[in-house]
């Protein structure tokens, strides 16, 4: 996660959009829900940052219900 908020300050948005990936994958089987909608939220940011709304639409749902629970 940490890699991909470097990445993303150093605008490395490849990289940091791999490194989510990661962090994600990484997650996914955790109780780490705070972690897992960052992560969402920043992997919705880059993808407003590439003009792909939908997807992003579908980061920022998912991190809303990470940070509800």
């Amino acid at each position: 996660y940490m890699l991909g908020c470097v990445s993303e300050l150093k605008n490395n948005f490849d990289k940091a959009m791999w490194a989510y990936n990661m962090a994600e994958k990484e997650l996914k089987n955790t109780d780490e829900t705070d972690i897992k909608g960052l992560v969402s939220i920043n992997m919705g940011y880059l993808y407003n940052q590439n003009e792909n709304f939908n997807q992003a639409n579908i980061c920022f749902r998912n991190a809303l219900n990470f940070f509800r629970q």
